[in-house]
């Protein structure tokens, strides 16, 4: 397809009800794979052609395009690599300067994070350019440009505040059961050697504490700890790097604990425990927490109606 990047970046932004998707899909010949299929996101995936689509049900838009040029995915041989353009005359062989300079202009921010939670050194660079950010990555180790991400900036709804950071309410706000959910959660986040602890890692530690609301209410619709661990390391993989003292929570995870802790007091109970991290969970609705509950083909909203009752009658 002549000026594919053109035919990608036209669609952001644009309802869901709009038929370019599906021209789209027609033009490039081949049949996307649904990764996500969420409440609030709807993720797709051409295998063949190196790209991901991400759509914005609360925004009711196409929100985000991801092109595979060197990722891990690419090298293990699970996506082929983009070959489309790229804006400005921008290569694949391109540095960190070369891009500057192709674009003319400088990076709205940057910062060094890994393109997966287990490689935490790459170089990520931001750039506006009128309603689009892209957002560059290049290996920390080879300098190579790995992948471009381009999402539209202009929003229907505003913003949501940043979760606020776990670490300033955990320690008071959590019942013991919990702590050690969220102590379980990290020695799974060790075991897989990640540097992040993610939703995924919420789930799993759930599961970690057999006794409680939340891993008997999973338990009754199939969802075991092995099950949830199979499917996780499937979706994420095995990290290689050295796992440090103490491990960060990615955005996701901490938009789950900031919903949890919202749970506790609309529930008007002081302190979270687990039922309430699942019922953030679930509401959540995205990241690889959710993905994993929706390929065991749990339904979110059984589940919470479930966890409700148990947690009332616990009290």
């Amino acid at each position: 397809m002549e000026d594919l990047l053109k035919r990608l970046t036209d669609m952001l932004g644009k309802q869901l009800d709009d038929p370019c998707f599906d021209r789209f899909v027609q033009e490039l010949g081949e049949t996307p794979e649904i990764l996500c299929d969420s409440k609030s996101m709807r993720e797709f995936s051409f295998k063949d052609s190196g790209i991901y689509v991400s759509m914005d049900k609360r925004q009711n838009q196409i929100k985000s395009v991801f092109l595979h040029l060197s990722t891990a995915g690419v090298e293990a041989g699970s996506i082929a690599p983009y070959k489309g353009n790229l804006p400005s005359g921008i290569t694949p062989e391109d540095n960190r300067a070369t891009v500057k300079k192709r674009l003319a202009t400088k990076p709205r921010s940057q910062r060094i994070q890994g393109r997966t939670k287990a490689d935490p050194k790459d170089y990520w660079e931001y750039y506006s350019i009128g309603p689009l950010e892209l957002t560059f990555i290049f290996d920390g180790a080879t300098k190579r440009m790995d992948a471009l991400s381009i999402h539209y900036t202009i929003d229907t709804a505003p913003p949501e505040p940043p979760p606020p950071d776990p670490e300033t309410y955990l320690q008071d706000r959590c019942s013991s059961s919990m702590l050690k959910t969220m102590a379980f959660a990290q020695s799974e986040a060790r075991r897989l050697k990640h540097n992040f602890i993610g939703s995924e890692f919420l789930l799993l530690g759930l599961l970690g504490e057999s006794q409680s609301i939340s891993s008997s209410a999973l338990g009754s619709v199939g969802v075991t700890l092995e099950k949830a661990r199979e499917e996780v390391e499937k979706i994420i993989g095995r990290g290689e790097s050295r796992v440090g003292n103490k491990i960060p929570y990615t955005y996701g995870a901490k938009r789950v604990l900031a919903l949890a802790l919202e749970q506790a007091t609309k529930l008007d109970r002081e302190l979270m425990d687990d039922a309430h991290l699942l019922l953030g969970l679930i509401e959540c609705g995205e990241g690889v927490g959710s993905r994993v509950l929706e390929n065991l083909q749990v339904d979110a909203e059984s589940l919470r109606k479930d966890v409700l009752m148990r947690a009332s009658k616990s009290l």
